[in-house]
């Protein structure tokens, strides 16, 4: 009964994804301050007032770095203390709407198995943690079961004799059967991102078709480039699989990710105007490459 009131909730954020919260900035409260932490709620107000921005102007940011703004103004949030403590559920549902599966990914690995928060503050909130765990637990529970057991095994066998002494000739069979598997799976489910397996899984089928031909890598790049548009997996796997498939064929890359060794050093591999390449980057969340050489 709790799963179905629950996917009811879910399915009832569908319509109000663009619907954001406001609720009163949470007061100073004196009682929770830590040593060193004594200027930590102007600091934190400071940096709720910069995520409210970005949450109610999306449309001057890329969706990655909307989704990471949601999960923390909920840390934020639940660090300052929201005066009524069920006020922290209407944040929470906000970022559910906005993309459950990149939430629920950093509140089970970083809210709930890191438990970096300190103990008071989860006693805090200890009539609304239970409602969020069950929420995020049913966002687990309804990704495919079978697809995740299927690509546990494909990552396993993709990283099998990748490791501190590989073995191309082994590497390369279990490769090509990772292969034919994976063109099975994109048949039968298109990509598997993390709305069908999870943000954890988003990335296995990528590092096959990495470790596949150039056949397959042009094949996929759409597919990929797509995908990430779509914040389905992350959108730096374009600029790889892109940058991979220049330097198979000699061609400048394009966003700065490949290197070749010369000298005994790593250097970048050949690539267009380094502004250009600057600007593709901070497209997609790189850092600036100030010196090319």
């Amino acid at each position: 009964m709790k799963r179905i009131i629950v996917f009811i909730i879910l399915n009832s954020l569908n319509g109000f994804v663009n619907c954001q919260t406001h609720i009163p900035l949470p007061t100073e409260k004196p009682q929770y301050i830590l040593s060193g932490e004594e200027n930590y709620y102007s600091h934190r107000i400071k940096k709720l007032e910069k995520l409210n921005n970005v949450i109610f102007h999306q449309d001057s940011f890329q969706i990655e770095y909307i989704n990471q703004c949601f999960y923390n103004r909920f840390a934020t949030y639940f660090n300052l203390l929201t005066d009524d403590p069920n006020d922290l559920l209407y944040i929470f549902f906000d970022a559910l709407g906005n993309d459950k599966d990149d939430f629920c990914y950093k509140y089970n690995s970083i809210l709930r198995e890191q438990k970096i928060f300190q103990k008071q503050k989860y006693s805090y909130y200890k009539a609304q943690l239970p409602i969020m765990n069950v929420v995020c637990d049913c966002v687990y529970k309804s990704y495919n079961k079978v697809l995740c057991a299927q690509l546990d095994t494909i990552a396993a066998r993709d990283q099998k004799y990748r490791g501190e002494v590989p073995d191309l000739n082994k590497q390369a069979l279990l490769d090509s059967i990772n292969i034919l598997e994976a063109l099975k799976i994109y048949e039968k489910w298109g990509y598997p991102g993390k709305h069908l397996v999870g943000v954890e899984r988003s990335n296995i089928l990528f590092y096959v078709i990495q470790h596949s031909n150039l056949e397959i890598m042009e094949r996929f790049l759409p597919v990929i480039k797509d995908e990430a548009d779509k914040a389905n997996l992350n959108s730096q796997n374009y600029c790889l699989l892109y940058d991979r498939i220049c330097v198979l064929k000699d061609l400048p890359q394009h966003f700065g990710t490949q290197y070749k060794e010369k000298n005994g050093e790593w250097v970048l591999y050949k690539h267009i105007n380094l502004d250009k390449m600057n600007e593709n980057r901070i497209k997609y969340s790189y850092d600036a490459i100030e010196n090319d050489e």
